[in-house]
């Protein structure tokens, strides 16, 4: 992700490639193993991957869960019993809204989806405004899929067209 570099992590590279590193260290090579180790989660079963990168807050007395994964909603239906797993978390955890936002592949191929379920009644509200504020914040929401996870008012799966909207930018649009 270059853009996330900043002029701190140039300096921070020359002064290890002056210094450290031998001439023939490989920054792409070593940039694949990076990529590749950080997004093998084959071995994970679904609630690992869950739980790996998962944020939970209280707002006005609705409790909300993030999950953060670094695969697709596809490869994670693909696990299997993807739903029910997720609506058992969000019981054990006992939320009012789950959330799951995916990123997969790199490059041109780097994408991001968004699942909001709310899974209790008092959740429905954060994830009407999520869709009411999406639009106005950019958001770019796309239909994930044909609408094969959603439920009516209560569960939405999107792709995400603003790839710069991580968790941090996505969780306010949850809040009251």
């Amino acid at each position: 992700m270059s853009h996330k570099v900043t002029a701190h992590d140039e300096t921070a590279l020359k002064l290890l490639r002056d210094n450290c590193l031998p001439a023939s260290w490989d920054q792409g090579a070593f940039f694949q193993d990076v990529y590749d180790a950080k997004t093998n989660v084959d071995g994970l079963s679904l609630r690992d991957l869950l739980r790996k990168d998962y944020k939970e807050w209280t707002e006005d007395g609705k409790k909300l869960g993030i999950a953060s994964v670094v695969k697709g909603l596809e490869y994670l239906r693909g696990k299997g019993a993807f739903l029910e797993t997720l609506k058992e978390w969000a019981r054990e955890r006992r939320l009012d809204v789950v959330c799951v936002m995916t990123t997969d592949g790199r490059g041109e191929e780097y994408k991001r989806e968004l699942l909001v379920w709310a899974v209790r009644k008092q959740g429905a509200e954060c994830l009407r405004l999520l869709m009411e504020r999406a639009e106005e914040r950019e958001l770019k929401l796309g239909v994930w899929g044909n609408g094969e996870l959603d439920d009516g008012v209560k569960r939405r799966a999107w792709t995400q067209g603003n790839l710069n909207m991580s968790r941090k930018q996505v969780a306010p649009l949850l809040r009251e």
